[in-house]
């Protein structure tokens, strides 16, 4: 994450849960970008449970090179990607965070058949009609690249924004305020405190997941 990511939240102090937490549009995004990530990156971001998906990503993970048609296959499965264009990769949280050897980044390169370049494909080695394989490698050039992103991609970030425990999200104002502390006991409202939080990845990827 580039720079410290700070929200509120309303804790009830006697059973220690958060009410609901408050934010302008940054957090609100991060949120949001859970949605357009592949369902194999899940297990790999998260190294948590998230029913039996971990154990499929482990076995493609192990299994023997003998398996597969090539390793591009099982980077295709272990690394999904998403389709272009790609606004996604202006998000603190998301799938291209691997600069290893075997990485594949998204949307930085593309790969193509040097044989007749009639293919083209985010993963290098990939069989081409021709008989040949993807193996030229190609830059992507853009905004994807340069990095000239807007603050947010999803929402606008000078909004703000209120979000419970279930990860409702909604736009904050006195009313919506009102409604939720009316919903409290006495007892609750008694040990109501409010804080301010700085986030880390892990920490939002724990706020969605849990």
């Amino acid at each position: 994450m580039a720079s410290p990511l700070s929200i509120t939240l309303l804790v009830d102090k006697s059973c220690k849960r958060v009410i609901y937490a408050e934010s302008d549009g940054g957090f609100v995004d991060i949120l949001l970008s859970f949605l357009t990530l592949p369902l194999g990156s899940i297990p790999r971001l998260t190294k948590l449970p998230f029913g039996s998906i971990p154990n499929l990503w482990e076995t493609v993970q192990n299994l023997s090179s003998d398996c597969f048609f090539s390793e591009a296959c099982r980077s295709m499965l272990l690394r999904p990607v998403n389709s272009p264009p790609n606004p996604f990769t202006a998000l603190p949280i998301n799938d291209d965070d691997d600069n290893g050897p075997n990485s594949f980044p998204q949307f930085r390169y593309y790969y193509t058949c040097s044989q007749c370049i009639s293919s083209l494909s985010f993963y290098p080695n990939i069989p081409c009609a021709c008989g040949k394989l993807t193996d030229r490698k190609v830059e992507f050039v853009g905004d994807a690249v340069s990095g000239n992103y807007e603050p947010c991609v999803f929402v606008k970030p000078s909004f703000k924004f209120t979000i419970t425990d279930g990860l409702l999200v909604y736009q904050s104002s006195t009313e919506l305020a009102i409604d939720l502390f009316s919903k409290m006991d006495a007892k609750q409202r008694d040990s109501v405190e409010s804080m301010r939080v700085d986030l880390t990845p892990e920490k939002v990827i724990s706020f969605v997941i849990d």
